[in-house]
């Protein structure tokens, strides 16, 4: 998402919080404070020094760091290494580790991080692993830290641990920029904040002069939700899946979970990152078996599905988020990654033909209006909403019975996404079972027939009809109702 002319002030010792729906234009705003990429226009300044367009590097020599949410540590070097990362202390060329330790130690302190600073990044938490990130930046002089959905993956206990940090941060000077989808956490802990909505600001006022409806009519502006129209099978009674109080003993899973989904019907899951949603679909699909509860396929406990094979078995397809990480081959040609997912069924002693390659392509061009140059060409070389269309068309081709989406339009344009929503809601009413999780609200609303709130890993609300709008879904996943 580009950024249109947004202007705002963050005060020094302030925390800000920076809100917005998925692509309003938080991450775009985030990588150029942080250097990562060049603005076109405008002037940012930390204090009354300009920050010319540049690095990362020129970016830290400004004092702005940035915490990412997917952190960037290296997870073999010990906390104390990674704190003083490129500022490690030396005596005649060599590492005073006594040194190193005494200022990772005042890093740490200032954070409020408690752990053997031997210890390797790989063995901490993710909470004391943010922490010792914050501390990086602290440790570079950081006069403007930001964070990117800091709290996303974190229990309430360590939210409010990290938190206390922020706080403690903002009393020695220290701004802080924290984006976040968790409206009542905004409310709760910053000073002012800002609404982005298509690449604007659409509210930039102290917290204590806004509310949690303030927040929404923010973010969703006057746009107005739009359902399908459509022909519809009978629901089947019984449902294809469910949950009945389903748990995972680790953290950020399933807390006593339930809901269903039946032939003939699209449900879909919403929560803001770190809800639920992921752990729900990933035990549908056997990515993460659940140690409590019971999952029943068509009536019947079938206690924990333990692994894609086994779900493909029970008639059950997965989507996966990423489709540059887990579901397409970027080098591999088109014809071949719309296969991909039936390689096993089409080959005949291990020899795959190209008419039967050819056969599946074909359906989703059909269907998707799918556009390419030619079906060799390499898939990473077709738009991205071209990828999302072979990516689902691929496993809507396999035939399964309950096909589970995540994030289904994830980085496609508006026309592929409208596409790719028409073709789930044609499968529906063939009989087949849809599930899908999205973090727009607005999708999330439009492709469901039924939504399912989750909150903190357990499902807080169901709603349809008149009740499934976006401020309702947003309100509840967020925290108290409006």
């Amino acid at each position: 998402m580009a950024l249109k002319g947004v202007s705002f002030t963050a005060p020094t010792a302030h925390v800000v919080g920076v809100l917005g729906e998925n692509g309003a234009g938080k991450s775009t705003l985030v990588k150029i404070l942080a250097g990562a990429i060049r603005r076109d226009a405008g002037r940012i300044a930390v204090g009354d020094v300009p920050l010319q367009a540049g690095s990362p590097r020129e970016a830290l020599r400004a004092g702005v760091a940035l915490v990412p949410q997917e952190l960037a540590y290296l997870p073999s070097l010990s906390v104390a290494e990674n704190i003083l990362l490129g500022r490690l202390p030396r005596r005649n060329g060599v590492v005073s580790r006594r040194g190193m330790m005494r200022k990772a130690r005042h890093f740490a302190d200032r954070v409020g991080l408690r752990v053997s600073l031997d210890r390797p990044m790989s063995h901490l938490s993710l909470a004391d692993a943010q922490l010792v990130e914050i501390a990086k930046g602290i440790a570079r002089n950081a006069r403007v830290l930001l964070l990117d959905e800091p709290t996303a993956a974190l229990s309430q206990q360590d939210s409010d641990r990290l938190f206390a940090t922020v706080a403690a941060l903002a009393g020695e000077n220290v701004t802080v920029l924290c984006i976040s989808h968790r409206l009542d956490e905004v409310l709760e802990h910053t000073d002012s904040c800002v609404v982005l909505r298509d690449g604007r600001v659409a509210l930039d006022s102290p917290t204590s002069e806004v509310t949690k409806r303030d927040l929404v009519g923010s973010m969703l502006g006057s746009r107005k939700t739009t359902t399908f129209q459509r022909a519809r099978s009978v629901r089947t009674e019984r449902a294809v899946i469910e949950l009945q109080g389903t748990s995972h003993t680790d953290t950020n899973g399933l807390r006593d979970a339930s809901f269903h989904v039946r032939g003939g019907e699209i449900v879909g899951l919403f929560s803001v990152r770190g809800g639920g949603q992921e752990a729900a679909l990933e035990t549908v699909t056997g990515l993460r078996p659940h140690q409590r509860g019971r999952l029943l396929v068509d009536g019947q406990d079938v206690g924990a599905i333990r692994n894609v094979r086994e779900a493909r078995k029970r008639g059950i397809v997965g989507v996966p988020p990423d489709r540059k990480r887990g579901g397409l081959i970027l080098s591999g040609s088109v014809v071949h990654n719309a296969a991909l997912p039936q390689l096993g069924k089409l080959a005949r002693t291990g020899i795959m033909r190209p008419s039967r390659e050819r056969a599946v392509l074909e359906g989703i061009v059909t269907d998707f209006a799918l556009k390419f140059r030619s079906p060799v060409q390499p898939i990473g070389h077709l738009s991205g909403g071209n990828q999302q269309k072979v990516l689902v068309g691929s496993r809507i081709a396999v035939g399964h019975r309950l096909i589970v989406l995540h994030e289904p339009t994830r980085g496609v344009d508006v026309g592929a996404r409208r596409e790719i929503h028409q073709r789930l809601s044609v499968l529906a009413s063939s009989g087949s079972a849809v599930l899908f999780a999205s973090t727009d609200v607005e999708e999330a609303v439009e492709l469901a027939d039924r939504l399912y709130i989750l909150r903190d890993g357990t499902v807080i609300g169901e709603l349809a009809g008149d009740e499934k709008t976006p401020a309702r879904a947003l309100s509840l996943a967020s925290g108290d109702p409006l």
